[in-house]
């Protein structure tokens, strides 16, 4: 009888060989496709972090160039104001130079000096029209004796 139970007892021990075989076997492509699908979400997560980081670079990049053009249109602006204000300084300072010259006692003189130039540069012209502001049309009649008496004066739009 110990024959059959021998046989008994290494037929049950090749099965549980056999079973265990089996059971390391569906253990280890466990273990395989386990590590595959860990492999593979930490790639995945990788790249989308990887593409989350370029898109907040690129978001990044953009504030960063509207604000720096945002920066460069306030200096222009500053800077047109600046010049604009300047401009309107010199504008203020020769305007009141050419008022202090036009109420100068030598004014009309110089008036007078100006047209004789012009007539002499233009020699055998005939006639002369000559164009004075509103304030000037004082001096007229010493322009006039100055040209001879063909010399026509008018209002000129300054």
């Amino acid at each position: 009888m110990t024959q059959p139970l021998e046989k008994l007892n290494s037929f049950v021990s090749a099965m549980l060989t056999e079973a265990q075989s089996e059971a390391d076997e569906i253990l280890r492509k466990a273990e395989a496709e386990e590590k595959t699908a860990l492999d593979e979400y930490e790639a995945a997560l990788a790249a989308k972090s990887a593409e989350q980081k370029t898109a907040r670079a690129a978001a990044a990049a953009l504030q960063s160039a509207k604000r720096l053009a945002s920066a460069r249109l306030k200096c222009r602006r500053e800077l047109l104001e600046e010049r604009e204000r300047c401009a309107a300084l010199v504008y203020d300072a020769v305007r009141a130079r050419l008022e202090t010259y036009t109420a100068a006692p030598g004014y009309g003189e110089a008036l007078v000096k100006l047209a004789r130039a012009g007539a002499e540069s233009i020699p055998g012209s005939g006639p002369l029209t000559i164009s004075l502001r509103a304030q000037d049309l004082q001096y007229a009649p010493m322009v006039t004796a100055a040209l001879g008496g063909e010399t026509a004066v008018l209002t000129g739009t300054f």
